[in-house]
């Protein structure tokens, strides 16, 4: 997930040991199993926080204070301990200890949300049944913690939605049997107190999320973007964003066309394709030609949400596991099928003349390593654009005679490098 919050990725918890922790660690770990004897360190599985521990002013004093996932070993408990500990007197001291309502750690933000410059840990913690996650919300100041919050989810990030300087908590929560999915939004009142600012249904048909992005719908208009993955295996998007403090959902309007325009084949995710800061909806349609075969390639539709409708932006090949495109040029619409050469991997364009197979070639597109890539030069590619060590080059045919057959310039101008 593209976002402030949990991502799906693997890691492993109990590893730790005293050896391996920087100074500080060290310190806290001493003043922690003084506190409450031995314990295993927990790490979070997903999510930009990795560690069992995390360092922050949660209480605005100045200082940092430190916030420990662990869990006993004695066998007497199998659910996560958080414990935060506080300088005093020069030393660290556990200051509060309680127990977490998961069996593991899923993932752990230490945000400010609202307006009152106040820190909060959000922490996700996995239950016994698979699938199942509860989110808590705690707040630390004057030497006092309070769990603020509590509830469950599927995924949650802390962002900026309503644009206005201050950072909103999302918690999205997928159908179940005792619930509906839905989108909330926490905020501050003006006590300064968490509470539930708006809330929006999500689609009934959803059966899991595959991927939740944010980005914008306008330069001004910030969005969260939820693909969300149908009974039949295929991917739609539900895109979510703030009016005047209240979240809106188009898809879930009267008439609104949104999940079926959204809908294609899973694994393309939302992402700002061209780099201008709004983001793209990517809608997969068979390349000409491929309509009766078993292994059929898919152009790309790079779409954006405008005016309560989904509108194409660009037709191109996207080539995912090297995350760039290659959007076609407008005297390219509706006239180029794809081959993929099977010795080299490079992605070849092609002039459709229904018949795949004798379709003339106009160019073809490679990412190559930097040390390689002398040996393309002296066989006629060009170098499109160099990020880091992975150079991106391009063969043009040597065909005068084919109008198809693009400037260099213009190949340049229509590709990109995902972030």
């Amino acid at each position: 997930m593209t976002l402030s919050g949990c991502s799906l990725f693997s890691s492993a918890e109990g590893l730790l040991a005293p050896p391996m922790l920087s100074e500080e660690q060290s310190r806290v770990y001493e003043a922690l199993t003084d506190a409450v004897g031995s314990v295993n360190l927990i790490f979070p599985k997903n999510g930009e926080n990795r560690s069992a521990y995390i360092f922050s002013d949660l209480d605005g004093d100045g200082s940092d204070e430190a916030a420990v996932f662990y869990r006993r070993p004695d066998g007497g408990e199998s659910v996560i301990r958080l414990n935060i500990l506080d300088i005093e007197n020069g030393e660290w001291r556990s200051v509060y200890d309680t127990a977490g309502t998961g069996v593991s750690v899923d993932c752990a933000l230490v945000r400010q949300i609202g307006g009152s410059g106040r820190t909060y840990i959000a922490a996700g913690y996995n239950l016994m049944t698979a699938g199942d996650k509860v989110l808590e919300i705690y707040s630390y100041e004057n030497g006092v913690t309070e769990r603020v919050y509590s509830d469950s989810y599927s995924s949650f990030m802390v962002t900026d939605l309503t644009s206005d300087g201050n950072y909103e908590l999302i918690n999205i929560n997928g159908n179940s049997e005792n619930q509906s999915a839905y989108a909330a939004m926490m905020t501050e009142d003006e006590n300064g107190a968490l509470y539930e600012a708006s809330k929006v249904r999500l689609s009934s048909a959803c059966i899991g999320f595959e991927s939740i992005t944010e980005g914008r719908i306008a330069e001004n208009t910030a969005a969260v973007f939820i693909d969300e993955i149908n009974g039949n295996g295929s991917v739609s998007t539900e895109i979510i964003y703030s009016v005047d403090g209240n979240l809106r959902n188009p898809a879930e309007v009267e008439g609104s066309t949104v999940l079926a325009d959204t809908q294609r084949q899973s694994g393309y995710s939302c992402a700002d394709a061209d780099g201008d800061g709004i983001t793209e909806i990517p809608v997969t349609e068979v390349c000409p030609g491929y309509e009766n075969e078993t292994e059929k390639l898919l152009l790309t539709n790079w779409c954006v949400f405008d005016n309560y409708s989904i509108k194409r932006k660009y037709t191109g090949w996207y080539n995912k596991a090297q995350s760039w495109v290659m959007m076609f040029p407008g005297r390219w619409e509706g006239l180029i099928t794809m081959k993929i050469d099977s010795a080299s991997g490079a992605a070849v364009f092609c002039r459709y003349n229904e018949n795949i197979n004798s379709s003339p070639e106009l160019m073809r597109i490679l990412a190559v390593s930097a040390a390689d890539s002398e040996a393309y030069y002296a066989e006629g590619w060009q170098l499109i654009e160099q990020i880091g060590d992975a150079c991106y080059m391009v063969r043009l045919a040597d065909d005068s005679g084919e109008s198809l057959v693009l400037t260099l310039t213009e190949v340049r101008n229509n590709f990109y490098v995902i972030e």
